[in-house]
């Protein structure tokens, strides 16, 4: 187990699925997973980076490994239950979600994930694609404008049952005997029906024999004897107030549209007032006028039209994607406020709601700026030189751990120092991190590549782990900017003499030599045509080696070849 290493991988997993590289984001969380198996949040980050690839059995099998690793943690429910609700398991995901809020009872993902896998479990409806028509937004107002069904929207009995059928679509059964209920259903999903029913009886008839085949008998059907009709409505009748209103709020919203789109603010915002004070039930028009309000930077009055749009959403049960609009243009509001933290609030609101690239992309945007500015803040430079000395003092004492936890401290304070880079790599060095360590002494020398007690560090850990083809060449930048320098002229000498003692041996440093093949310069050498031929040469005839070593370019891979204990000359 490595815990840095998988802190390591984890990091870049994150930044990788942040950019929505989901694949090698799956890498870098599975790598980490390698170096600390029982991370629970490994697992989490895994299964929404195959969730996000609509690898949902994969997901799944993450989730539950998240779950039984921190079974109080209700992100891992979340996980579980979204990849169970794709899979079309509705009850188990909604089990999942329950099992969820009894650790977590305020975690607002498990709620929105209960109500949506419970409505998909309700949604064996026999409306197409399990789409409710009765549930759409403009459902009441589609009604009114039409003929057939205009004289129903005042009636508080129809209303009522558009009521529950807009809830509960599973009602429609029992609700299928009014015959309102089936004109307002062919209305709502674009059927233009000619069949006219006088009472139930004949609305029974035609569903047992289906209005073109007549049921069959032996002798022709006697003529029915005719039934009072209701008088049906006339097109010239006059409507009721409530619709008339309702109309000509319908026709400001659409003067609204065209002002809007014609960039005629005013008049948009004009037309948008007169639709609400007509009817102030409808939602668009609270939505549109938002994004007037947006247009001007009157940010505050676009704010609370789409607050009090989604309180109407709520009310009449609409659509949840226009709450997801309110949520994400309310983001927005508070980004151009310079609120990051309430745009962040709200786009992430919006997201749960309904996934669209758009607002993601503005979450991403938003926390990279965020990010940045609290970065910023935290800059300090006289804390930086108090975290170095306390890391300095802990060094001393031998406590390494927390000489790099003040180091890192100080970077974070200052990040621009490279001394505090340096330090930091002799306390990695003292555990035995060298990468790490080589890795801090490559961030010191590139902010100051004058730095030439961070090459001699950077040398010193090459030397240690026998890459003296490596150490020769950081050793000699030092000595290139201190030629008077002492301690790297004692390190050439000291590589030197143990490369030339290494190609004496019968048998070479397999070590070594392994951590040179590891080294992808060492493997461009030996995949180089042009210079296995000179070796080929040099070994059958050894006299060519002079030739060859009079050629720079050739001279200078064989010798880095010999340094790394991969050639041997005798």
């Amino acid at each position: 187990m490595d815990k840095q290493k998988a802190e390591e991988a984890k990091k870049k997993g994150n930044e990788a699925f942040a950019a929505k590289d989901y694949e090698p984001a799956i890498k870098y969380f599975s790598e980490a997973i390698e170096h600390d198996p029982s991370n629970h949040v490994l697992y989490s980050n895994r299964s929404a980076a195959y969730a996000s690839l609509e690898q949902y059995d994969k997901a799944l099998e993450d989730a539950e490994k998240t779950v039984s690793l921190k079974p109080d943690w209700g992100k891992g429910y979340s996980r579980k239950g979204l990849a169970l609700h794709r899979l079309g398991k509705f009850e188990e995901a909604i089990k999942c979600y329950e099992d969820g809020l009894k650790h977590d009872p305020n975690n607002e993902q498990l709620k929105q994930g209960l109500n949506d896998a419970s409505d998909a479990a309700m949604s064996g409806s026999p409306f197409p694609g399990n789409k409710n028509p009765f549930a759409a937004p403009d459902a009441l107002s589609r009604l009114m404008q039409n003929p057939k069904t205009a004289k129903y929207a005042s009636d508080p009995t129809f209303l009522a049952k558009l009521d529950r059928l807009r809830s509960n679509p599973n009602d429609l059964g029992t609700s299928m005997s009014d015959r309102r209920v089936l004109e307002a259903m062919m209305v709502l999903m674009g059927i233009d029906a000619n069949v006219q029913f006088a009472d139930k009886d004949d609305f029974m008839d035609f569903q047992k024999t289906g209005p073109s085949q007549p049921a069959q008998s032996e002798e022709p059907s006697k003529p029915a004897p005719k039934r009072a009709e209701p008088e049906p409505a006339s097109a010239s009748e006059p409507a009721s107030e409530e619709q008339r209103l309702k109309r000509q709020a319908l026709e400001e919203k659409e003067k609204g549209n065209e002002a809007y789109k014609k960039k005629n603010l005013d008049e948009a915002m004009a037309h948008y007032n007169k639709a609400i004070e007509l009817d102030g039930s409808n939602e668009t028009f609270l939505l549109n006028r938002a994004a007037v309000h947006f247009e001007t930077a009157h940010y505050t009055d676009c704010i609370a039209d789409c607050e009090k749009a989604i309180e109407l959403i709520k009310a009449h049960r609409g659509d949840y994607k226009n709450i997801a609009k309110a949520l994400g243009r309310m983001g927005s509001a508070y980004q151009k406020m310079d609120n990051l933290e309430d745009a962040i609030k709200y786009f992430e609101k919006s997201l749960v709601e309904s996934k669209t690239e758009d607002i993601a992309n503005k979450l991403h945007a938003v926390k990279k700026i965020k990010r940045e500015r609290d970065e910023k803040a935290y800059l300090s430079p006289e804390i930086a030189a108090q975290e170095k000395d306390m890391g300095n003092e802990a060094f001393k004492n031998g406590n390494y751990p927390d000489a790099i936890k003040h180091y890192t401290e100080a970077i974070r304070r200052h990040p621009s120092e490279p001394v505090f880079y340096s330090n930091r790599a002799a306390a990695y060095q003292k555990l035995g991190e060298f990468k790490l360590a080589e890795k801090d002494c490559d961030k010191a020398t590139e902010l100051n590549p004058n730095f030439v007690k961070a090459y001699i560090r950077k040398g010193h850990m090459q030397y240690f782990n026998k890459e003296y083809h490596k150490c020769l060449e950081t050793y000699e930048k030092a000595l290139k900017l201190d030629p008077e320098n002492e301690e790297v002229k004692e390190a050439i000498q000291r590589t030197v003499l143990i490369i030339n003692q290494g190609m004496g041996q019968e048998k070479p440093d397999q070590e070594r030599v392994a951590r040179a093949m590891a080294d992808p310069e060492i493997q461009a050498m030996l995949t180089d045509p042009m210079l296995l031929q000179v070796l080929e040469d040099m070994k059958t005839n050894p006299k060519d080696m002079r030739k060859h070593m009079s050629n720079p370019e050739i001279s200078a891979k064989i010798q880095k070849l010999i340094a790394a204990g991969i050639l041997s000359v005798k």
